[in-house]
């Protein structure tokens, strides 16, 4: 019994300075591939445009915040889209890279539809483009075009320093083809 005690309170000891020397450790360095998309990395004003029926782009009115930040031992960068009225989801993105199968990974999350994609794709002239085609997260579109399932495209691009756009595309047929539906053009908002 007394040995028990005594490898529990070593056992507690070894934790707690692990636990201690962790929070006291120099972060790991940023994995290069997280790195490269670090232009996300702070707080933007965000306008939402649509695809119209005319293959035009339409500026919509609603505004909405974002805000990415480093997470995890800066090996994820997540995000977080907070609109404004009229518009009520709120979005939030995990971004990482995966060493082993050599790919990007964005998990999207959102608030009403109560759905969640997993996109994988490549980076390429600072553009992430991703997909969840053979993710098995397909949603259900009510399309009467293809299978009644749609598949998400999102491209991540930096403009310059202070501006990114996300577009985001639709498919009903598996990822054979790709409509553009909307784009949030994210302008840096500089704290002062």
């Amino acid at each position: 019994m007394k040995q028990t005690f005594i490898l529990g309170v070593v056992i507690s000891a070894l934790v707690f300075l692990a636990t201690v020397g962790s929070a006291n450790a120099e972060p790991r360095p940023t994995r290069d591939q997280i790195a490269e998309i670090a232009f996300l990395n702070g707080s933007w004003l965000v306008s939402l445009s649509n695809m119209s029926a005319d293959g035009e782009w339409e500026r919509q009115e609603v505004k909405a915040f974002a805000d990415f930040e480093f997470t995890l031992d800066r090996n994820i960068i997540e995000g977080e889209i907070t609109p404004m009225p009229p518009l009520f989801i709120h979005e939030r993105l995990f971004i990482t890279y995966d060493v082993v199968r050599k790919y990007y990974r964005i998990l999207s999350m959102d608030d009403y539809w109560g759905w969640v994609l997993i996109m994988t794709g490549s980076l390429a002239d600072k553009r992430l483009d991703v997909n969840n085609v053979g993710t098995n997260t397909s949603w259900r579109s009510g399309s009467s075009e293809g299978t009644g399932w749609s598949d998400t495209r999102m491209q991540i691009e930096s403009v310059d320093e202070n501006n990114v756009r996300i577009t985001r595309h639709l498919s009903n047929d598996g990822g054979k083809s790709w409509q553009p539906f909307d784009r949030w053009d994210l302008k840096r908002r500089h704290e002062h």
